[in-house]
């Protein structure tokens, strides 16, 4: 053989030493690349964790800067009230039974054809706030309130009890000691919805007084029904904020200007005007802000002690907690940068270009948000509705305030007044004017923020405005 035939020959012997060698330098370069992304991973959290952390502190720090409560523990709360507490007497109500008619069932409705089908009649007792319309009831009409109010008597009973009751006390959620006693204890209670029954009986049963003439009758239910929709008062909790609002206007819709109307002009309202002045929407609004983010900032630091309260997530090892550590700490930062707007915003009247500012921002529509902002999520509440809230309340409370004075001393005097009042809507004066037919309209702009004139509209077309008519002295 020879030398030209033995080459291939050697070189394909040599052929698997040369593989495992590139498998060797393959292996040693895949552990070195695996030890570098390591590093650099755990470089990464540790940076995160850093910077979150950084991020987070100084968030708290500006909020105590400004002498605001970062924790519940730190929150200035009111003077108890005396009083039982509220919750079993909710339950109680929540069980009543109803009675149920049909407008069929009533002679007077039957005699003159009417039924079930010609509308919602549960509107009539909103309609009731104008003064037409509470004195231009046919007979059909009134036996139709009058059997509403007999089918709650039940309820109305239980209702006139709420004066033994204190307001709902959150103190106990801020010392929770897990995530959902806390959220048990501030956010909003499924009972709280049952605080709509005696706050409408009991507006309607004091107009339905009204129209008896029974003046001290009258006035006493309407306060009855303004403290139930306050039990919610010390709630720190935007949630909790709505409901109150939503039912203290029912009360001034459907309960005080209906009695207004009805009871003979001159009537004795001073002490619904107390009610009236007590209610301060605008310092609810800040107290519920600054409440919330404290028991928010207390739900994150739960959270970390307890990674296992986030749902679906078992962390086996102390890695996987040094994520989500910097996930927390990255969220919290931004929930608070972005709770920092809606807190200044409420500092300032509703007409403020701070809220303006809340109306295209993430507190507003659904935002982009970072992989991280899971909690933030779920507890950033709309913060710029708060404002519209707060300035239908103070603008319906002001009209309402009007109408009274108009009721008393007549038109003049309640131009006057209402002349130096400040739309919460514009910053502007409320507005007012005497219609041919003798009423007074008396309007604030809306949450539109334009002056449509104090337009009436009607259930089909509302008023864009926010609008109240009264019949003056």
């Amino acid at each position: 053989m020879t030398k030209v035939d033995e080459e291939p020959y050697a070189g394909a012997k040599d052929a698997p030493r040369t593989l495992r060698s590139r498998l060797d330098r393959m292996i040693v370069r895949s552990v070195v690349a695996f030890a570098i992304l390591a590093l650099l991973v755990t470089l990464t959290i540790w940076g995160l964790l850093a910077w979150g952390g950084r991020r987070l502190e100084a968030q708290l720090e500006a909020i105590r800067a400004r002498g605001e409560p970062a924790l519940p523990e730190e929150i200035t709360w009111p003077a108890r009230e005396t009083g039982e507490n509220p919750l079993a007497w909710l339950r109680a109500l929540a069980e009543v039974e109803h009675e149920d008619f049909s407008v069929e069932d009533l002679p007077s409705c039957a005699a003159s054809g009417h039924s079930s089908d010609d509308r919602d009649w549960s509107e009539i007792h909103a309609t009731l706030a104008d003064p037409v319309r509470a004195e231009s009831l046919d007979a059909c009409e009134r036996e139709f309130l009058d059997r509403d109010l007999d089918s709650n008597r039940a309820s109305l009973e239980l209702a006139l009890q709420v004066g033994r009751y204190a307001r709902l006390d959150p103190r106990p959620a801020s010392q929770a000691n897990t995530v959902d006693a806390l959220l048990e204890g501030f956010r909003l209670p499924d009972d709280v919805f049952h605080l709509l029954q005696p706050t409408r009986v009991l507006s309607h049963a004091a107009r339905a007084a009204a129209m008896d003439g029974h003046v001290e009758e009258a006035v006493e239910y309407a306060q009855l029904a303004m403290r139930s929709a306050e039990l919610l008062d010390d709630m720190p909790s935007v949630a909790c904020l709505a409901v109150s609002f939503g039912m203290k206007r029912i009360v001034l819709i459907e309960g005080i200007l209906p009695v207004v109307h009805l009871l003979p002009a001159g009537s004795n309202l001073t002490a619904i005007e107390q009610v009236l002045d007590g209610l301060q929407p605008r310092a609810h609004q800040l107290s519920a802000f600054l409440g919330e983010r404290a028991f928010v900032n207390r739900l994150y630091d739960l959270l970390r002690r307890d990674m296992n309260a986030l749902d679906g997530l078992e962390l086996v090892s102390s890695f996987r907690a040094r994520v989500v550590r910097a996930a927390l700490d990255h969220d919290q930062a931004d929930y608070l940068e972005e709770w920092a707007l809606a807190v200044h915003a409420s500092r300032r009247p509703p007409w403020d270009p701070a809220w303006r500012a809340l109306e295209g921002d993430v507190l507003m529509e659904p935002r982009p948000h970072r992989y991280y902002n899971l909690i933030s999520l779920m507890v950033l509440p709309p913060a710029h509705r708060s404002g519209e809230w707060t300035a239908k309340l103070e603008a319906r409370c002001l009209l309402t305030r009007a109408a009274i004075l108009a009721r008393r001393e007549g038109a003049q005097a309640a131009g006057e007044w209402i002349a130096t009042q400040t739309d919460p809507f514009v910053g502007r004066p409320l507005r007012w004017r005497i219609d041919a037919d003798g009423l007074m309209v008396l309007w604030s702009a809306g949450a539109n923020r334009v002056d449509d004139g104090g337009t009436i509209g009607d259930s089909e077309e509302p008023p864009l405005d926010e609008v109240v008519r009264v019949r003056p002295r």
